[in-house]
């Protein structure tokens, strides 16, 4: 009689695949490729519904544009809802004519018109079909603003002077107070996405304290840092590619309420949209227990 071979014997569930460190997965694993993971992604997609609010800041011509369109390339963001305040130029056009990946709204009219174009966009944005928003061109149309104002009285100097500043920078508010009334009627209608605000910058202080600041007054920034998750500086890797990075000691302007999250994302360079998007959600909104439970299983 032939011997049986004995049976395998039983593994234990503990000596299962190992369970994932969250740490060392974010500290390993690039943004860019957790934004592809499939049991991340849907975790991410449960945290878009609490419409994230993140203002991005950097100089013209330094990426902003072509960084959004690494959103439209993504398939959990499609199509992305662009609204440009101001014409802007077309770097991403082949992904912004695709109504597949990109809905687009972008102001064309005379400057006397521009102000209710924005209120009636940003109020029909609030129920429009998409994954993502992207608005553009809020500071350049500030700066324009205040442009044509000063016009009006070339010679005015102090108090009048100032107030030549006033009411662009109320409308400007204005602005923001309905971007963040956007992220509310989302929110509130279950129809959550991440709301992306990109911002031109100008140079503040003398030659020795010179910085990069955000194209807005201090009280702008402040207004719109009140209500937003994030309020970042954008910078350029040595390679030349977009990466996000905030420092606390040089720049005022820098407001996060989760810092542990944004050290997180200053960690990983060359970054994309979804990827900073899937950082911030798998370290603010996910337990790191749940989270290794997930990844391990999947």
């Amino acid at each position: 009689m032939t011997a049986q071979a004995p049976a395998p014997e039983a593994t234990p569930e503990s000596a299962a695949t190992p369970p994932v460190d969250l740490a060392q997965l974010l500290a390993t694993e690039h943004g860019n490729s957790l934004a592809k993971h499939p049991a991340v992604r849907p975790i991410v997609r449960e945290h878009a519904k609490s419409c994230p609010l993140l203002y991005f800041y950097a100089p013209s011509s330094t990426g902003k544009t072509t960084l959004g369109g690494t959103l439209m390339k993504h398939p959990d963001y499609r199509p992305t809802l662009l609204i440009g305040i101001e014409p802007g130029d077309d770097t991403i056009g082949e992904l912004t004519s695709n109504e597949t990946l990109c809905t687009r709204r972008v102001f064309e009219g005379e400057p006397s018109s521009q102000l209710t174009w924005i209120y009636d966009t940003l109020d029909a944005a609030a129920d429009i079909e998409c994954s993502a928003i992207i608005i553009e061109g809020l500071a350049s149309w500030q700066r324009l603003a205040v442009s044509r104002s000063l016009r009006t009285a070339p010679k005015a100097s102090g108090n009048a002077l100032r107030r030549l500043y006033i009411e662009p920078s109320s409308r400007t508010a204005s602005v923001v107070g309905a971007i963040y009334d956007l992220k509310l009627k989302r929110r509130a209608r279950k129809r959550g996405v991440p709301i992306i605000v990109t911002l031109n910058t100008r140079v503040s202080g003398s030659d020795d304290t010179k910085q990069i600041v955000p194209g807005f007054s201090e009280n702008l920034c402040e207004e719109a840092m009140q209500n937003a998750e994030g309020f970042i500086e954008l910078r350029r890797s040595p390679s030349g590619v977009s990466m996000f990075t905030q420092k606390t000691d040089t720049n005022p302007f820098r407001k996060l309420r989760h810092p542990i999250a944004a050290q997180t994302i200053e960690s990983h360079v060359d970054l994309t949209l979804p990827g900073m998007l899937a950082l911030w959600a798998l370290t603010i909104h996910v337990k790191a227990d749940v989270l290794s439970k997930q990844l391990t299983g999947h």
